[in-house]
């Protein structure tokens, strides 16, 4: 049996530039600021939050390990900076340490899709490609809210 499990993680921007051309100069930069994990109503359900299924023992104050990627990405008019996605939620650090390194090795090579550490499996696709570049691998710890909303 498992939960729904909604994590969100919040950004702040640094700088923000359109020329306001069609296909004009662009460019954005974010600062990753954290995250939170929220059972029930789903949490800030929106921009930057994914739902995962977690074991039925997670409740209130459970600890997790969440894994935020950190990476940049663009297009041929500009590029953007300190944009995050979250690779795993982990049931320990051990674990969540494992992911972030295999993160950090799989970025030494071309390989595109999915890669799996244990119990966890996750697409490198995001932080991978042509104008994209892994900036940063985030071990956060966090403690499970509950909405009753």
């Amino acid at each position: 049996m498992t939960k729904r499990l909604a994590v969100s993680i919040s950004n702040y921007t640094i700088e923000q530039y359109d020329d306001g051309e069609p296909y004009g100069d662009w460019r954005a930069s974010y600062e990753y600021s954290g995250v939170e994990a929220t059972l029930g109503g789903g949490g800030r359900i929106g921009w930057n939050t994914d739902i995962y299924d977690v074991k039925d023992e997670v409740e209130a104050l459970t600890p997790l390990w969440v894994v935020v990627v950190v990476y940049g990405s663009g297009d041929t008019f500009g590029y953007s900076t300190g944009n995050s996605t979250v690779a795993a939620v982990c049931y320990s650090e051990e674990d969540a340490e494992a992911v972030r390194a295999a993160i950090w090795e799989d970025n030494k090579n071309s390989h595109f899709g999915q890669i799996t550490v244990g119990d966890y499996s996750f697409y490198n696709g995001t932080w991978k490609g042509y104008f994209e570049d892994l900036e940063g691998v985030i071990v956060e710890k966090v403690r499970v809210e509950v909405d009753n909303g």
